[in-house]
């Protein structure tokens, strides 16, 4: 509430990634309730989307989750959140879109970045295979702990016991249960 706080533009060229129109009237209070939300279309690019600088000091240490309110147009199915840092280059997550013309919330897990210290900078790709140049809507870029499994929808490979990443696909088992 209050207005913007980050000064959001577009990654390029408006006509080939697209347009931050500003600040407009919330199209659905029923799970976001703020008065005025941030709004991009769409332009002539896969990868369109917007960007802001973080404040400073942003840090992924404690609160290394970053969520973000979208409302998105039909046909949409999935938005990307970069994280910029200096040194590491671009860390990005995608989150898919179970629901359009309505608020969902999307939670993206930088767990694995959290010891990156220099993010300078927040892009947000919006569904890279949805043409439609129609209005997104968001909202609410928040951090907060953890609540995304980093495992999330990672297939078990046959024969793959333990990468020690998300491949632990053991059952442990003591000397009495044998």
């Amino acid at each position: 509430e209050g207005g913007a706080k980050m000064g959001w533009e577009s990654l390029g060229a408006e006509a080939v990634f697209g347009k931050y129109n500003g600040e407009l009237a919330n199209p659905d209070k029923t799970i976001n309730t703020s008065a005025t939300v941030g709004s991009y279309t769409k332009g002539s690019s896969k990868l369109g989307g917007l960007k802001a600088l973080l404040p400073q000091g942003f840090t992924l240490e404690a609160l290394p989750q970053v969520n973000l309110q979208v409302w998105a147009p039909a046909g949409a199915k999935s938005l990307t959140l970069r994280l910029v840092s200096a040194s590491q280059g671009t860390k990005e997550i995608n989150r898919p879109i179970d629901a359009t013309g309505k608020w969902v919330d999307l939670n993206f897990n930088f767990s694995n970045f959290k010891n990156v210290t220099d993010f300078e900078q927040v892009e947000v790709v919006f569904d890279p295979d949805l043409t439609s140049t129609a209005t997104w809507y968001y909202d609410n870029l928040t951090q907060t702990v953890s609540t995304v499994n980093l495992c999330e929808g990672v297939i078990a490979i046959a024969g793959q016991i333990d990468d020690f990443e998300c491949q632990r696909n053991f059952t442990k088992v003591t000397g009495g249960d044998i």
